[in-house]
């Protein structure tokens, strides 16, 4: 089911897919950098499926402007 909404992905290992359907907006993909600082890694603005490598911290993806998301494993 596609997200429309800020989800925390935390201490997951390995190599996912993210599908994104932009519809406009962007999906910013934040690493936690501390507790409660969040850093931009990377803003997805195209419809695509990109791999995102997890390595145990926690992500976020967080959608704007109509943008979806999955996550795919």
């Amino acid at each position: 089911m596609a997200q429309t909404e800020t989800r925390e992905f935390g201490h997951l290992i390995g190599e996912y897919v993210v599908s994104v359907q932009a519809n406009g907006g962007t999906v910013e993909v934040q690493i936690e950098h501390a507790p409660g600082v969040w850093i931009t890694s990377d803003t997805i603005a195209a419809d695509g499926a990109f791999t995102v490598l997890f390595g145990g911290g926690t992500l976020r993806f967080v959608p704007s402007g109509g943008a979806t998301y999955e996550v795919h494993a």
